[in-house]
């Protein structure tokens, strides 16, 4: 990477365990949901969303991100924008969090929610990013030759901001989805939100190798095949979501609407499709055939729950892999478990650039390669 500044800008926190079965552990952490805007229904539905890449991740390692892992002095932190008031946060990687998470460990992704800076038209937005500064420590290295190279992205985290105007879809049943509601599909949502955290984010190396810019075509090996050998076309604003002509195509193999494509609406539901996963894979992550629990998927939990979608003649499924039911989920980390305190066990961060979304939710994540442009924030809007 040159420069290396890192920002996702996509469409939660208090003390909980760290899940050890999977290989990659999602994490919310809602020190910054200080409006308390994330009860136990949102909750539930961002983890069981963040499963849906964690069951799919078994094969994907990371190392830590903290400085002092490397025989590093410097101070790397995460720079994001604060999810419910705005400005500037940084936190520093190897911090204990207010929900005492030890930021930047390995194998982890900490992700921190809230409600309130994302207005107007904005459904949701996420916004990270970390500026390693000095060549030849071995903390830049490992995150200048590791964390970003042509062939490899990891995440860094993030924070994500929901816009608590809008009316979202709640229900706890991953089983069942209503679409007469005429409301947005909040885990569709924070589904796309952790796929830009993931790596659909524009300026990072291993997306830029892959980027066509001259016919604005995503022409990685993996995403071709899942596009019956043909490029992907993508949106030439954020270059970072597929254009919407690819939803009056006939060559996504799965015959899946893909939850990272530019446009969404009310009533409509997506999970991450294996045409996203292609892309994933194109980028560098180990991703499985199919989602396999862990240990701990508890009653009623599920990795062949599929949902097949009935809006623009797709037709086709997606995998809903549920890790435990929501009763479940309540009674272990809900608000009346533990003496009242959430504990989730973990799971799934946008602003100035602004990409206009044809509808539905947004989701912002972004790149800059220059500490100097820091204040170019990439939003990505779903109006």
């Amino acid at each position: 990477m040159k420069g290396l500044e890192y920002i996702v800008l996509l469409f939660i926190l208090l003390p909980f365990s760290v899940r050890l079965e999977a290989a990659i552990d999602i994490i919310f952490d809602y020190t910054y949901d200080t409006t308390n805007w994330f009860g136990d229904e949102q909750r539930y539905i961002m983890d069981q969303a963040a499963y849906a890449f964690e069951s799919r991740l078994g094969g994907e390692t990371f190392g830590s991100l903290i400085p002092s892992d490397y025989g590093s002095s410097l101070d790397g932190r995460l720079s994001a924008s604060n999810p419910v008031g705005g400005g500037t946060l940084n936190i520093s990687f190897g911090s204990i969090t207010t929900d005492g998470i030890t930021f930047g460990s390995e194998n982890t992704i900490t992700i921190f929610p809230g409600a309130g800076a994302a207005s107007g038209s904005t459904l949701a937005w996420a916004s990270g990013w970390t500026n390693p500064i000095a060549s030849g420590d071995p903390w830049y290295d490992y995150v200048n030759d590791t964390r970003d190279t042509s062939s490899n992205y990891d995440s860094v985290g993030g924070t994500i901001s929901v816009n608590h105007s809008y009316d979202w879809y709640f229900d706890t049943d991953l089983t069942d989805f209503d679409n007469t509601t005429n409301k947005f599909d909040f885990y569709s949502t924070m589904v796309h939100e952790i796929g830009h955290l993931m790596g659909f984010r524009d300026q990072s190396d291993a997306w830029d190798v892959l980027y066509d810019d001259a016919t604005n075509t995503w022409i990685g090996y993996e995403g071709k095949t899942a596009n019956s050998g043909n490029p992907i076309p993508m949106d030439s604003a954020s270059k970072s979501h597929f254009n919407k002509s690819l939803l009056d195509s006939s060559h996504v193999v799965c015959k899946c609407h893909p939850v990272m494509d530019v446009s969404s609406g009310k009533n409509e539901r997506a999970s991450f499709s294996e045409l996203d996963f292609a892309v994933l894979k194109d980028i560098g992550y180990s991703i499985s055939a199919t989602p396999v629990a862990t240990a701990a998927a508890g009653v009623g939990g599920s990795t062949t729950n599929t949902y097949t979608d009935p809006a623009s003649g797709w037709g086709g499924n997606y995998y809903v892999p549920i890790r435990e039911d929501y009763a479940t989920w309540a009674a272990t980390y809900g608000t009346g478990a533990s003496g009242g305190a959430v504990v989730p066990p973990s799971a799934a961060p946008e602003p100035a650039y602004i990409f206009s979304f044809l509808s539905g939710f947004v989701a912002l994540f972004c790149g800059r390669k220059k500490f100097t442009n820091l204040k170019n924030k990439f939003l990505f809007r779903f109006t």
